[in-house]
């Protein structure tokens, strides 16, 4: 009774929050973790309840010294490979950041290279899907980025403004359902329009969100001076001189 209990009370701020949520529609108080707290303790308690439920069903059963050692060594297992994993992303921190962090070779040094060669207040043209890491990666600021959603109400039209001429030609938001999860297919139609965008249109991007870089994850395609290079990335740098923009 008192576990049943202790579940019922640390679902309050869960509560609190379902109360809240038609109030605060930009998640300005249910951004705190105290509203997330049900997230962990429903599952958690429910367990635990499931396990009490199992140990009072067991109370009389003969074999019941059996069954504490089965519970034992499934607990014992359960830790050691807890713990494995555990130590495995230890060690992924001493490299960080690397691949257990989705962060490739290739990714790390375009990331050194800038945070080296750069000003920090340098502005990028980058996908607005791939990479997406690219902010804290290289400590630089980016035009927008597909999973960076505004905070705020206002902001939501800049940044469907942005991520539409990130994607070029393509209209990355037609045929979207309100009633379907459209972000893989909107996501798909970025990434497409992004490498399809001609030199014209990426000095265009530059000259808008006034950016001294434009990256692309492909082999040399722009017109562009390559400020860097490696195996996945290109950097290109604006020409010093623009060139006619009908030009081809």
């Amino acid at each position: 009774m008192g576990l049943a209990a202790f579940a019922l009370v640390s679902l309050i701020p869960f509560v609190a929050g379902v109360l809240l949520a038609p109030v605060d529609i930009e998640g300005k108080f249910l951004q705190y973790y105290p509203f997330r707290f049900g997230d962990i303790m429903l599952p958690l308690t429910a367990w635990l309840l499931a396990c009490c439920a199992l140990e009072q069903a067991c109370e009389q059963w003969r074999s019941r010294p059996l069954l504490m050692t089965a519970c034992l060594v499934i607990l014992s297992l359960t830790c050691a490979l807890q713990a494995v994993a555990f130590s495995q992303q230890a060690i992924a921190l001493e490299k960080f950041p690397s691949k257990a962090q989705r962060v490739s070779s290739e990714a790390k040094d375009l990331g050194e290279w800038i945070r080296k060669r750069t000003r920090q207040d340098t502005i990028f043209v980058t996908s607005p899907v791939e990479l997406d890491n690219f902010h804290w990666l290289a400590e630089r600021a980016t035009v927008a980025k597909f999973k960076l959603v505004p905070p705020t109400a206002e902001g939501i039209p800049e940044w469907i403004t942005r991520l539409s001429d990130l994607s070029g030609s393509i209209d990355p938001w037609v045929n979207v359902s309100r009633t379907a999860d459209n972000s893989l297919a909107i996501q798909r139609r970025m990434i497409q329009g992004y490498e399809e965008l001609t030199t014209p249109q990426a000095i265009a991007l530059m000259r808008k969100y006034k950016a001294r870089y434009f990256l692309a994850e492909q082999a040399p395609q722009l017109d562009l001076p390559i400020a860097y290079q490696n195996e996945d990335y290109t950097l290109y740098t604006r020409p010093t001189r623009q060139k006619n923009p009908d030009a081809t």
